[in-house]
């Protein structure tokens, strides 16, 4: 009877001291991108090392640094995922903040918290646009055909 209750006793002292716990799985090592970085479009890429005894990860995306207004909030992947890619990407000058972690059993710590700023392209100068290119086309030709037409050549003679 005392060998039972030793054992018993030995088995809630170890599940109590956490014994059996499991060890959490490391907080994954982001590659891309960097801190604080500008992106135009409206597509980002987020990139980490594989993590070994990852299963699954959740990313948050906010608006926030709180991260209680977010953008994305989901759990993907698989043991060799190591990106994640958000195609709705506002671009109207936000601030972003973003974080990762292992979600499966038992799990890691969230990365450092980075941000990034969502900003439109820069729009084309309007002189290279294709409006002006062909507005000046169409003054070139007509400034030839003046040209030739007061030295006495016609029209047709120029273009055949």
């Amino acid at each position: 009877m005392h060998n039972r209750l030793w054992v018993f006793i030995m088995i809630l002292m170890g599940i109590s001291s956490g014994a059996f716990a499991q060890e959490k799985i490391p907080t994954p090592i982001i590659k891309a991108p960097d801190d604080g970085i500008t992106v135009t479009g409206t597509g980002m890429t987020f990139e980490w090392y594989i993590v070994e005894g990852a299963t699954k990860f959740h990313i948050q995306i906010a608006a926030d640094r709180d991260f209680t207004m977010l953008e994305v909030d989901t759990d993907f992947g698989g043991s060799s995922t190591q990106s994640y890619t958000w195609d709705d990407l506002p671009r109207d000058g936000s601030i972003f903040y973003w974080r990762l972690r292992v979600s499966n059993d038992p799990g890691s710590d969230w990365t450092k918290t980075r941000t990034f700023l969502s900003t439109a392209p820069e729009p084309e100068p309007w002189w290279l646009s294709d409006a002006f290119i062909d507005f000046l086309l169409v003054l070139f030709v007509a400034g030839v055909m003046t040209f030739f037409a007061a030295i006495g050549i016609p029209p047709w003679m120029i273009f055949g």
